[in-house]
């Protein structure tokens, strides 16, 4: 199958640190030229990838000096040149995905092959239905079922995806619990920092403060800073994703009392990738990641959450690794994308 994948042009495919859906991306892409499909990848100049790459920019916009927040004339411009340099060359693919969903639908009436979208983020309900009643050809793709409740139309939920092949795993564990995101309220930094110390348990925090994201920085001041001591509470920014991996196969637990309904959460599935339990409160997509009491405990709140973590050592890192082979390996998740692409182009 020929395979065009367009990825958003925040960061490079795969990111240099962290970032979700480049990562997701780069793995996705990489399973399917193995299985021997024609893929090429639209991004920016300094990814990397076994694919062919096609870009219009030679660095990501994160990486340009008057960066700063999502949202500007400016970048609406540049994503409309990078969809439109992917679209004008249809004849050379079956099946258009794309991994952000701002203005790809648009285009959906002038484009002959169809367009798959992978929300990897909230859904706007009120412009999805709007696009889902106007756009035939046009095929939305969720990351999990508690997505996209209300909403009707979707082609298919395809989870997220690992290559496990690249992920650490231990089953010793050392005395130190874990939480990663982020630097904002949605991932519930401030919730692990409050369980951590009312337990007197160790916690290190993996994150990002993104100086040129106010509420990131604002959050972190006024949250978090007083908290950290860099002996009870570390702070760690700026691992790469081998290093982070490598934290999360150490610790003894993943903490994740999330404040928002987490359209699905690459990390969780990351920590029981490396043996390490998690322990989240029960929202978002969580049921349908983690397997109560055998690879981690959902909690309906936070006092819920420090009584399952004084049991987690009934946890057995072996299962969390062999959930995530069995649900959300890689191969598995290009597969499900195939049986998309051929759906929609049988349609």
């Amino acid at each position: 199958m020929r395979i065009a994948h367009i990825a958003p042009i925040y960061l490079s495919v795969p990111p240099a640190k962290r970032g979700g859906t480049e990562r997701i991306v780069f793995d996705l892409v990489e399973e399917q030229v193995r299985a021997g499909h024609e893929v090429t990848l639209f991004s920016v100049k300094t990814s990397k990838t076994s694919a062919k790459l096609e870009y219009l920019f030679n660095k990501p916009f994160t990486q340009e000096k008057d960066f700063q927040e999502w949202t500007s004339r400016r970048e609406i411009n540049l994503t409309l040149a990078h969809i439109e340099k992917a679209l004008s060359k249809e004849d050379n693919f079956d099946v258009f995905h794309f991994h952000f969903d701002d203005f790809v639908p648009q285009f959906s009436p002038f484009i002959k092959k169809p367009i798959l979208t992978t929300f990897h983020y909230v859904i706007d309900q009120k412009v999805y239905n709007l696009f889902r009643q106007r756009y035939q050809n046009y095929f939305p793709i969720a990351l999990s079922h508690n997505q996209i409740k209300g909403l009707e139309g979707f082609s298919a939920v395809v989870p997220n995806g690992l290559n496990l092949n690249e992920i650490p795993f231990k089953d010793t564990k050392e005395d130190f619990l874990i939480t990663a995101g982020r630097i904002v309220p949605d991932k519930g930094i401030k919730e692990s920092i409050d369980i951590a110390k009312s337990l007197q348990e160790d916690l290190v925090i993996i994150g990002h403060v993104n100086p040129r994201v106010k509420r990131s920085v604002q959050y972190y001041e006024e949250h978090l800073a007083k908290d950290i001591d860099n002996q009870h509470i570390k702070h760690l920014d700026g691992l790469s994703h081998q290093e982070l991996l490598e934290y999360f196969s150490r610790a003894k637990a993943f903490v994740f009392p999330l404040q928002w309904e987490e359209p699905f959460g690459l990390v969780v599935i990351e920590a029981m990738a490396c043996g390490t339990p998690v322990v989240a409160l029960d929202r978002g997509a969580m049921r349908e990641i983690i397997k109560d009491k055998s690879t981690g405990f959902l909690c309906q709140n936070v006092e819920e959450m420090k009584e399952a973590l004084k049991k987690i050592d009934q946890i057995d890192p072996q299962a969390c690794r062999q959930h995530v082979q069995d649900n959300f390996s890689i191969s598995r998740v290009s597969k499900l994308y195939i049986e998309a692409y051929q759906h929609a182009i049988n349609s």
